[in-house]
């Protein structure tokens, strides 16, 4: 059953059905059950549902919510309030960043972490970020992780921004100045990945935590007991 429509008709249905197994008669039995996350849908909203539930017998689940999304559309319900509706938060991409200056000589953890501030907070390209500086399985190797959720009202040219490389070069350019990092940040040492997954996030945001870490990625100590986590708006 289609993604959208699916979870909206669950959420309009006082009543769900559930399957369980029956001892007595050796057979699967189907109950009714209260839906706790049961909430009215608007009037229009009703119709809607209504209409795509009429077509389940002779339509395919593709062209069902394509119907769907396209009534809502119609009748000026958007994504953003089917997400209120259901209750839920949108999904948005997020980028796992890696930052490993070519230090020139010892490195230098607030200049690192001076240097990630001024990227991150330059624009309003991401919505929050938890990050962590770690010196590597040596010892010797000053670098940072970084999970940063993109903001969902520019997440196109935020992610135009990064595939065309130009977080690196706007990372040079705040390193230039800066004594304890400038010279140190090359295209080789900055790698970008996209997080179009909520396993994917959860992954990158647990490999932050040292304990969570798998063999062979482990760092010889730790500078920071735990990431840090850093939000600047809310986006409406």
């Amino acid at each position: 059953m289609p993604f959208m429509f699916e979870k909206c008709l669950i959420r309009a249905s006082p009543h769900i059905e559930k399957k369980i197994w029956n001892e007595d008669d050796q057979r699967i039995k189907v109950i009714q059950e209260r839906n706790g996350n049961y909430a009215p849908p608007p009037g229009v909203l009703v119709r809607i549902i209504k209409v795509a539930l009429d077509s389940l017998d002779i339509a395919s689940g593709a062209r069902i919510e394509a119907q769907f999304l396209k009534s809502c559309k119609e009748w000026n319900i958007t994504e953003d309030d089917l997400y209120e509706y259901l209750g839920e938060e949108k999904f948005v991409p997020h980028v796992f960043l890696n930052i490993s200056p070519n230090w020139k000589g010892h490195g230098d953890v607030l200049a690192l972490d001076r240097l990630i501030d001024a990227y991150m907070r330059e624009s309003n390209r991401f919505e929050k970020w938890t990050y962590i500086i770690e010196n590597g399985s040596d010892g010797d190797m000053i670098h940072a992780h970084i999970v940063a959720k993109i903001n969902a009202k520019y997440e196109k040219s935020v992610i135009t921004h990064l595939n065309k490389g130009n977080h690196v070069q706007q990372l040079k350019k705040y390193a230039k100045g800066d004594k304890g990092i400038e010279g140190c940040v090359s295209g080789q040492g900055v790698q970008r990945t996209i997080l179009r997954n909520p396993e994917l996030i959860k992954d990158k945001l647990d490999y932050l935590i040292e304990t969570l870490k798998p063999e062979g990625h482990k760092n010889k100590s730790i500078i920071w007991e735990s990431p840090k986590t850093v939000s600047i708006f809310t986006v409406k």
